[in-house]
């Protein structure tokens, strides 16, 4: 079985950019909370959380 990617696969702009803002605030070491899951992708909600 052969798996093609999209050319333009990934998150979208809103994922994209809620992305840099939780990256920035991490480096920054500066807290944040969300009313829910930042993204529907409980890999990455996981990634997040280990990193502060």
């Amino acid at each position: 079985m052969e798996v093609i990617i999209a050319e333009h696969s990934g998150f979208c702009f809103g994922v994209k950019k809620a992305m840099r803002t939780v990256e920035n605030l991490i480096g920054k070491k500066q807290k944040a909370s969300t009313l829910g899951p930042i993204i529907h992708n409980s890999q990455v909600v996981e990634k997040l959380k280990r990193s502060g």
